[in-house]
């Protein structure tokens, strides 16, 4: 969260995609986003997760749940091609599949922001 807020300026995105299942995450998503931000919920959750829904009216955010990829994926692949979503922020290296376990123990140890795996 803090380095949202710094990359921000403190105001905090405008959109997340919430993918990971995890409910701090959700949680977070929600308390940095931007006046009238949008959290679009990719993820289904084992079990429910809370939301702070009075910083959802004060903020009045827009949480929208998607369900599967009819329209999503060649979205994404068009923003990413038309360079409007630059994806390098989400990995700090590039491993060969043999060196995937040392790049997991990296990403355990917080050593690694991502890691993208090259077959």
């Amino acid at each position: 969260m803090e380095r949202v807020t710094e990359l921000t300026s403190g105001r905090g995105p405008d959109i997340v995609f919430e993918c990971s299942r995890n409910h701090k995450a959700l949680q977070e998503l929600v308390e940095m986003l931007s006046l009238h931000g949008q959290d679009v919920i990719v993820s289904a959750y084992e079990h429910t997760p809370r939301i702070d829904f009075n910083t959802v009216m004060l903020k009045t955010l827009d949480l929208q749940g998607v369900q599967g990829m009819d329209n999503l994926f060649p979205l994404g692949v068009t923003l990413v091609e038309s360079g409007r979503v630059n994806l390098d922020a989400l990995y700090s290296s590039i491993v060969p599949l043999e060196k995937i376990n040392e790049a997991m123990r990296a990403l355990l140890e917080r050593k690694e922001v991502g890691v993208l795996v090259k077959p």
